[in-house]
């Protein structure tokens, strides 16, 4: 076989030649599967990642029934689309947590469709709570228009990053991780948030484990949280709901299930029971701890004896009864919920 290569040439045995031809294809072969390869990456880097704009707005058709990971565009734009008064007042913050969220995402302000930012003014009256949430989206960057606040988010390795800030300073929730605001001043605070994103979303974690539909089985959620129940018994049918919520809130829980009809109260984690009956007896009730213990375990055959009774401070003069708190373990109530701050 003669191989030319310009004016240089050369000539090869038959053996040799047919190890020329093995490893030239062998080595064409190969450039060939490399180049496949490096176009599925460059492909995938493509598809995977958030495209680039092809125009220069793309204003949101709300009323479209076309949903493609966001929001087909309308054809007219105007100055309104990319507008809004909202954050401009105050929330309502006479709510259950004592804070207000006031949305400025794609879905009230259409023109921020593919732009990728959002914004929120969240409100808090003295004590309020933003309770904890996550924002499987987007990454928030807080703004501190007045007051003080609590604040901080937890890693995946269940470490607590928290700080209080006041007005003019800025905080960072890192993207899907839970986090909360906490006012613990006795003046309303404000901020502001900004999202990386059009619409970050919001998740609750008490209405998501609590409120979901279908509800989440209750032997799941006893097993994940170690589910308390308190059993109150009310002599004034008048007070119960009044005595219930007081219970609820001096007993510092965020999360409870109650039933009003049958007196009882659900507390999400561990209580101590003679704080509890302090707390009571404090804020002018009448409480009688008879009897303290968790959730029962499945019946192995053993028999454990009852706990003592907690011995409890004399009460003042109550303004509504409580005869009886014991921690009760039929898990007969209604699925209905409040959160108590």
């Amino acid at each position: 076989m003669l191989i030319i290569f310009n004016s240089f040439s050369f000539s090869l045995s038959q053996t040799d030649t047919q190890s020329f031809l093995f490893y030239f294809l062998f080595a064409s072969m190969a450039a060939a599967v490399m180049y496949r390869m490096m176009a599925a990456v460059m492909l995938c880097s493509r598809v995977f990642a958030d495209p680039d704009l092809l125009q220069d707005i793309c204003v949101a058709d709300l009323s479209s029934e076309l949903k493609l990971n966001g929001y087909s565009c309308k054809s007219n734009a105007t100055a309104e689309d990319f507008f809004s008064g909202g954050l401009a007042k105050p929330g309502a913050t006479n709510t259950s947590t004592g804070s207000a969220v006031t949305g400025a995402n794609v879905q009230k302000i259409p023109g921020l469709n593919t732009l990728g930012v959002s914004l929120a003014r969240i409100d808090y009256a003295p004590g309020g709570l933003n309770p904890p949430h996550t924002h499987p989206r987007a990454t928030e960057v807080v703004f501190v228009l007045k007051g003080e606040l609590d604040v901080g988010f937890i890693t995946t390795a269940n470490l607590l990053i928290s700080k209080s800030i006041k007005e003019g300073e800025i905080f960072v929730f890192p993207k899907g991780l839970v986090h909360f605001q906490k006012n613990n001043g006795d003046s309303p605070a404000a901020v502001v948030a900004a999202f990386n994103s059009q619409l970050p979303g919001t998740q609750s974690i008490a209405a998501t484990l609590f409120a979901s539909t279908p509800p989440v089985p209750d032997n799941v959620l006893t097993k994940a949280f170690q589910e308390m129940e308190l059993s109150v018994s009310i002599s004034n049918q008048k007070c119960r709901i009044k005595i219930l919520k007081a219970v609820a809130k001096l007993t510092g829980v965020d999360v409870l299930k109650v039933d009003a009809e049958k007196g009882k109260l659900t507390v999400v984690g561990s209580v101590d029971p003679v704080s509890v009956a302090t707390a009571i007896r404090k804020a002018g009730y009448s409480a009688d701890i008879t009897s303290v213990g968790p959730p029962k375990k499945p019946d192995d055959g053993k028999k454990t004896p009852p706990p003592p009774p907690v011995p409890v401070p004399d009460p003042p003069p109550a303004r509504c009864q409580l005869v009886a708190v014991t921690y009760d373990t039929t898990y007969e109530y209604d699925r209905a919920f409040c959160s108590i701050l």
